[in-house]
């Protein structure tokens, strides 16, 4: 989608906040879904699944997608307690790959169970791959 703004009325973040959580993604109404999952959810973060990935430039201009089927890698002791250096010797990672399938009323689990892991093959196979160490 491309448009132009009024941006004496309105910024890049008012529209990336109107657009979100994606509707396709949970196929509900939007906050209410999002404040119902994050009651059942306890309040532990998703992670950027279904989130935002992009850019806003100095002149306004913006580009950005919905993260849908990503793999997350962090280093294996957490971010924020490794120092570059250790990061670029680091052989141990922690991969996360956000994946999932509209579930309603009327679904099978071990139906949608199956769909979610075939959406998130070829992810999985990529980061297999990258972890093999293979050029």
């Amino acid at each position: 989608i491309r448009g132009v703004i009024n941006s004496k009325e309105v910024n890049a973040a008012d529209v990336i906040s109107a657009c979100f959580p994606g509707g396709s993604m949970t196929g509900a109404p939007k906050l209410r879904s999002v404040d119902i999952l994050n009651d059942m959810e306890q309040g532990v973060s998703r992670g950027p699944y279904s989130g935002s990935l992009g850019y806003i430039s100095l002149n306004g201009c913006m580009d950005m997608n919905i993260i849908i089927r990503t793999a997350v890698v962090t280093p294996a002791n957490g971010p924020e307690d490794v120092t570059e250096e250790e990061e670029e010797n680091n052989d141990e990672w922690d991969v996360s790959i956000g994946c999932g399938g509209a579930i309603t009323a009327l679904s099978d689990s071990e139906d949608e169970y199956n769909e979610m892991l075939l959406k998130a093959r070829a992810i999985k196979e990529a980061v297999e791959y990258w972890a093999s160490g293979t050029d």
